[in-house]
């Protein structure tokens, strides 16, 4: 069927087509929904203060200089069913969020831009597989990245006929600009909607979400001159030189886009300071074909690339050049390695010689990066129903520290304000002579202050375990001070120091606060679950530590 010149497919081949991006954006990280677990802010901010402190009394809270409206209300959600579905609940929340801007490209509605379902199809493509994506990979402490692209879907496609699919995109416009800092960003792409309702023009559906995000971005601007991250704000420019500006820039919005953070990093260092006047230039060419074309949806992309790298001068690290590594804040640039894609497939759609180079572009994306960045860097398994059965068998007023990933974060910790107890989980297995190898270290804390870094303020407890009993690894490890659980993170790749042999996934690594132990002297030991976690092992002797109550 054919409507306004746009090629509609039938419902059944979107719907395919749709479950073949959710595929796609699964196999990228099938730990994400699998095994899920916190990452970053969404344990040690979203969980930690709607667990304990309550939905209503954080739902409005701002952290890092704005609200965070959808991380909180899903926060919210979790606590309605157990403890143990609470990853998944936000693993699940991302992952939809992360999908929508896929089947916006893929609809028919995008149709006034992109006429073929071919092309929609490519677009959606390019978008669920898109290099560098692995800090924005369905999680929600990074999800106003996706919201803000699901928001300039709705943005640019033909308006919705059905009177609930126009509620729903109210509801998301809403929720997008209390979300994250992009409604401040969207404010100068409404402004004349709003200019020509003021001047008496006619009203038409653009009026609402125009409407929608200039009150969002009030209210987040206000809340941004309040914050002490915006006072506190230094340019990164300050900090770099120019050739290591333009370095940052084309590494990571052009090359990174093209060769994967993988492919980039392994001939980065061989580049030479022309190569990345090539990427400035090259993007600069991209950037005068989209603004000669007219094209919408670039022009935004376009926009909002350009104003979320300034975001990084405005945020600046403590040393801005670990941005000259491929790998750093490549969120940062998501935006424009989109842009960067979308571009090319719009060059691949015109005459020769335009069409050569977006095909070259293209092809070079198809061939190197997108294989080299297809497969996230899988996370460990953080054993989250260990650590919930082990907080449901503390007393009441008792806190407890859980991990989350990447684990150079500190993790949370969880205050359990009931009296119910649970059982311990190593009550229901049987005690097993040791027949283990292993190893653990302790790395003793050091005397700290204020200022110090905040590992300095945890005790880690580190080394390897196998059950010994088939030689392979083991079904978990609990580290255990003063009689105390605490599940490790088990199952990390082994190094060369480790000691583990032949056994390349049983390192496991515990960080425990210092104020969750107490001063004192203490003894510390590891428990070691057999691989059918049916039983367990004391492989070691406990060792004695002690720890000191020490004041800024």
């Amino acid at each position: 069927m054919h409507r306004n010149g746009t090629d509609t497919p039938g419902r059944s081949r979107h719907l395919l087509f749709g479950a073949l991006l959710a595929a796609l954006l699964l196999l990228r990280n099938p730990g994400s929904l699998l095994h899920p677990r916190f990452w970053a802010e969404d344990g040690t901010l979203f969980f930690q203060e709607a667990f304990n402190h309550g939905f209503l009394a954080t739902i409005l809270q701002p952290a890092s200089g704005y609200l965070h409206t959808f991380p909180r209300f899903v926060a919210g959600l979790s606590l309605l069913l157990p403890l143990e579905q609470a990853p998944l609940v936000f693993a699940i929340a991302a992952f939809l969020l992360q999908l929508l801007p896929a089947l916006y490209l893929l609809g028919p509605r995008m149709g006034r831009h992109i006429p073929s379902f071919a092309g929609r199809a490519a677009a959606a493509l390019l978008y669920v597989a898109v290099p560098a994506s692995y800090e924005t990979h369905v999680n929600l402490a990074n999800a106003h990245w996706h919201l803000a692209l699901a928001c300039v879907c709705m943005l640019v496609v033909s308006p919705a006929a059905g009177a609930l699919t126009r509620s729903l995109e109210t509801l998301a416009l809403l929720v997008f600009s209390l979300t994250g800092p992009f409604s401040m960003l969207f404010l100068p792409l409404v402004a004349p909607r709003l200019l020509a309702a003021v001047k008496g023009a006619p009203r038409d559906h653009r009026l609402t979400p125009a409407l929608l995000i200039a009150g969002g971005a009030a209210i987040q601007a206000g809340v941004a001159l309040s914050s002490a991250r915006v006072g506190a704000g230094a340019s990164s420019f300050g900090y770099l030189s120019s050739q290591e500006l333009m370095t940052v820039v084309s590494m990571h919005a052009f090359f990174n886009p093209l060769l994967g953070i993988e492919g980039l990093s392994r001939v980065a260092d061989f580049l030479p300071p022309a190569a990345y006047g090539l990427g400035i230039l090259g993007l600069a060419f991209l950037a005068f074909v989209a603004i000669r074309d007219r094209v919408r949806p670039l022009l935004l992309l376009l926009y909002l690339g350009a104003l979320s790298i300034a975001l990084w001068c405005v945020f600046p690290l403590n040393d801005p050049r670990i941005w000259l590594n491929p790998r750093s804040g490549s969120r940062y640039f998501l935006f424009a390695c989109l842009f960067v894609l979308l571009t090319s497939l719009h060059l691949a759609r015109c005459a020769p010689p335009l069409r050569v180079i977006g095909l070259l572009l293209l092809g070079v994306a198809v061939v190197v990066g997108i294989p080299a960045d297809f497969s996230h860097p899988r996370q460990p398994d953080i054993r989250w129903a260990d650590q919930a059965a082990v907080f449901r068998s503390l007393p009441a007023g008792s806190d407890f520290s859980i991990p989350v990933v990447p684990l150079f974060h500190p993790g949370m910790v969880l205050h359990k304000s009931t009296s119910l107890r649970s059982p311990s989980p190593l009550s229901r297995l049987r005690p097993l002579q040791s027949q283990t190898p292993s190893s653990f270290s302790i790395t003793r804390p050091k005397r700290v202050s204020l200022n110090e870094t905040t590992n300095a303020t945890h005790l880690r407890v580190d080394g390897w375990a196998t059950d010994g009993a088939v030689t392979k690894p083991a079904g978990g490890v609990f580290v255990m001070i003063d009689g105390k659980l605490f599940p490790a993170v088990y199952g990390l790749p082994a190094d060369s120091g480790s000691g583990a042999g032949s056994c390349p996934d049983c390192v496991f690594t515990r960080l425990i606060p210092i104020a969750e132990i107490g001063p004192g002297s203490h003894t510390v030991s590891i428990v070691v679950l057999t691989r059918d976690r049916d039983a367990y092992y004391l492989p070691a002797p406990p060792q004695s530590f002690a720890t000191s109550r020490f004041f800024p």
